[in-house]
């Protein structure tokens, strides 16, 4: 090595011109959020963390993220996302305060250098906070592909910054003096509710995704408001329930693959709500339809109504095993209609089919906490779907 360190001088001037005409953009005005769309007045209990694709690894990956992250901004704030700093998320919501929006965090994460001279302005200039993680020993020992101690100095002073440092295993960090860690399921999930858990869930940003793919996906973990519908939204063919619009579409199809003799769509947003009361409504339902009141992956307790051809059956799931708590008689043929009520209190089930009266079932506990799930199911003949699905959730 020379040690003659490489000018980026054009590199900063795509910067700076890229930043430029996203924030002229951003301040021309914006489209209507589409009704349903804000958050509720009273502010957000919980926050979104992004891990957002940036490296950085030469000129042209350097002008391909900023398009991507000015997409993405830009969206995310047309769909009322609020860009926020962890620290400041975490401090005020444990001091029992709310966010404004739909709070997302972004984070960037191990920090490199070409990163940090290009995402880092680009974001300052669109006014959006941004946090950043970086190896603290990489840091010390002066590796190039890092930002270096007087880098990090400026954006520790820098307004709208967040700077925390990784630990050995990249698997906990510090930030504003306290030390955290990820979730198990790091990468996969971006809801974080509260500021006093030690550990922090985010989701992995594809850099393939659009803005309003990227919008839609964090829809699906937004907490339903009361009462909600459910939606549906295809990221790359898998479907995702998300609260759906009001004046949106009312109903939505569900349908098998043709390899496949099952199909679920399970609603995120739905999670940690306590006693609840639903309505069920399709044209037709071709084999058997599951709704999960309570449904959680890898817990060993969960609650489920079928809708099947022999009749509609209660069962509970308690240390790996389904219980059945009741059954109600019902008779249909393939492909017929379907109206249906089921109320949740306590440990007590009511289920209700058609214009039938309701029938109650005690549980052998109260339901533990999950989120719904709508699955269909037809293990001889395949093609299970049910077409023009509407499901409502209300507090009960």
């Amino acid at each position: 090595m020379s040690g003659v360190k490489p000018s980026y001088r054009a590199h900063w001037a795509l910067v700076a011109a890229a930043a430029a005409a996203f924030a002229l953009r951003l301040s021309l005005p914006r489209r209507a959020a589409a009704p349903g769309a804000a958050a509720d007045a009273s502010g957000a209990d919980w926050y979104l963390v992004l891990r957002l694709p940036l490296a950085g690894e030469n000129e042209e990956r350097a002008r391909l993220e900023l398009e991507r992250l000015g997409g993405w901004v830009e969206e995310l704030r047309r769909e009322g996302f609020t860009p926020v700093l962890l620290s400041e998320a975490r401090a005020r919501l444990a001091r029992g305060e709310r966010l404004p929006g739909k709070p997302v965090v972004l984070l960037l994460e191990p920090g490199y250098r070409r990163a940090a001279e290009s995402a880092h302005p680009f974001l300052a200039g669109l006014g959006a906070p941004s946090v950043w993680l970086v190896d603290g020993e990489a840091v010390e020992r002066r590796d190039e592909r890092f930002v270096s101690p007087h880098a990090l100095s400026r954006l520790r002073r820098a307004g709208l910054t967040d700077v925390g440092l990784l630990q050995s295993s990249t698997w906990t960090f510090t930030l504003a003096g306290e030390t955290l860690s990820w979730d198990a399921d790091a990468g996969r999930r971006a809801f974080n509710r509260g500021g006093r858990s030690a550990t922090v869930r985010r989701l992995h940003v594809p850099l393939a995704w659009t803005g309003r793919q990227l919008a839609a996906r964090l829809q699906a973990e937004v907490p339903v408001g009361a009462p909600g519908r459910l939606g549906l939204v295809r990221l790359y063919g898998r479907p995702w329930g998300i609260a759906a619009r009001s004046g949106g579409p009312a109903s939505f199809d569900l349908h098998a693959p043709l390899n496949a003799r099952s199909a679920s769509v399970s609603w995120l947003g739905s999670e940690g709500r306590g006693d609840v009361e639903l309505e069920l409504t399709a044209a037709s339902v071709t084999g058997d339809l599951w709704l999960y009141p309570r449904w959680r992956p890898g817990a060993r307790e969960s609650l489920r109504v079928g809708y099947t051809a022999e009749g509609v059956v209660a069962e509970e799931g308690r240390a790996g095993r389904w219980r059945r708590v009741g059954a109600v008689p019902w008779a249909r043929g393939q492909a017929a209609p379907l109206s249906a009520r089921l109320r949740l209190r306590g440990s007590r089930l009511s289920v209700t089919v058609g214009s039938a009266p309701a029938r109650d079932f005690e549980l052998g506990a109260r339901p533990g906490p999950g989120r719904l799930l709508l699955e269909l199911h037809d293990k001889i003949r395949g093609g299970a779907g049910a077409r023009a699905l509407e499901l409502t959730w209300k507090p009960s």
